[in-house]
């Protein structure tokens, strides 16, 4: 299938579509402008592709709602047998190149989760860029992506993101097949992200020798992800847990210390604030120069996505000792369940979602064990041996492991029957 300019590989289709009725429901098109709206290929119209210079990322520009640009990149050639998946993320960028860049660094960061975890899917994204988000109609707006994503024939796929939620998904999904976001489960796929952060933070500190009952926590950002992370460490009896964000109401988080709220004279500004573990869970580059020379922590580990601003941010931190877990580990709770949701949708809609929590804290421990162990607890190592962790891109899809893991879990914890 080609449109316009760009292939895509037909290998397999993986969920049957009647486009043509999907379009007309959508349009509420005659069948006369049904056939009008169609160009030689077959395809809904109004896609271009955006040039981007040095970047093996294709990005496409699709007919959106006025004040709305809607960008949807993929890392690579698009293809069936081998799908593109990421979030949606609606943003008021300063600038048009702005969002175009962002939506190519967000799926490169994609394909670095899929191909760490081998989930199946290759990196994508999609970004809409808002003049104003608080006049976005978001219905429309799921009626545009699902147009897209309809046009593309199952080489994209996509869930929540930044200001975009369940019940936006929910909405999506009655109009396009290719949504994975936990959709007619009751596993919910923020969770299951910090499932990933918790598991994550387990596995290094087993291996940096450290007691969880004896460490600082440092969550900066109490959102959809963030306030799961900051209450499972508190489940988890940490030491101490204190709480950040830019709304100091998301802050308060039972049996944390809100930063924002501290007496007159006390710290109040998280970039100098002493702990264990910085946990950045809210927007990206929040980590630049000045911060990376000023951070008092031992490891970085969060959901954020690309959480340094530039790259010698991340090499000061690094000169420092402080050891990053880099997101594609850390973060990846939600492609790993997207893994399991495309590959075994039974046991995805049938299991206790606690099961697929744990299941995604383990392989994030585990994941994070294997990196400690090849950098030799090495903060400058990471990124030199951050590839050999990496699943090969052969063989079966992660989320195939996750029924055979359930059994034994099971087997050894009868309590945990469903």
């Amino acid at each position: 299938m080609v449109m316009g300019s760009i292939a895509v590989k037909e290998e397999k289709k993986l969920v049957p579509s009647d486009k043509k009725k999907m379009w007309q429901c959508l349009a509420a098109v005659t069948e006369l402008e049904w056939e009008q709206q169609l160009d030689s290929a077959g395809t809904p119209p109004h896609a271009d592709e955006i040039e981007v210079p040095g970047s093996e990322t294709t990005v496409l520009e699709f007919q959106s709602q006025e004040g709305t640009r809607l960008f949807i990149g993929n890392h690579g050639p698009l293809r069936t047998d081998r799908p593109g998946n990421g979030g949606m993320r609606l943003h008021s960028y300063d600038s048009h190149d702005e969002a175009v860049a962002d939506c190519v660094r967000l799926a490169e960061g994609m394909t670095r989760k899929h191909s760490m975890y081998r989930t199946g899917f290759s990196g994508a994204k999609i970004v809409v860029h808002a003049d104003d988000i608080g006049k976005v109609d978001k219905g429309q707006l799921m009626k545009d992506a699902a147009v897209a994503l309809e046009s593309l024939q199952g080489s994209i796929y996509t869930g929540c993101d930044m200001n975009t939620t369940d019940d936006d998904m929910e909405t999506l999904s009655l109009l396009s097949p290719f949504v994975l976001a936990g959709i007619g489960s009751r596993v919910d796929t923020n969770h299951a992200t910090a499932s990933s952060v918790i598991g994550s933070i387990l596995g290094a500190l087993e291996s940096g020798g450290k007691r969880i009952e004896d460490c600082r926590f440092l969550v900066q950002g109490c959102g959809k992800v963030g306030s799961f992370v900051a209450k499972e460490l508190v489940a988890l009896k940490a030491g101490h847990v204190i709480t950040c964000d830019i709304n100091a109401e998301r802050s308060e988080v039972e049996g944390c210390e809100n930063l924002l709220t501290r007496a007159p004279g006390e710290n109040s500004d998280w970039k100098v604030e002493p702990c264990d573990v910085f946990v950045p869970c809210a927007g990206s580059l929040v980590i630049d120069e000045a911060v990376g020379k000023i951070l008092k922590a031992s490891f970085i580990i969060g959901s954020a996505n690309s959480p340094f601003a530039c790259p010698n941010a991340r090499n000061i931190t690094d000169s420092r000792g402080i050891f990053f877990v880099p997101e594609s580990i850390s973060s990846a709770g939600a492609i790993l369940a997207d893994s399991i949701e495309w590959v075994d949708q039974d046991a995805f809609r049938s299991t206790c979602p606690d099961l697929c929590y744990k299941w995604v804290q383990y392989v994030a421990k585990e994941k994070t064990i294997e990196l400690f162990d090849q950098a030799n607890g090495e903060a400058s190592a990471v990124s030199l041996v951050i590839d050999e962790v990496a699943h090969d891109e052969d063989g079966h899809p992660m989320g195939s492991t996750f029924s055979s893991w359930r059994n034994d879990y099971q087997n050894s914890c009868p309590s945990e029957q469903e």
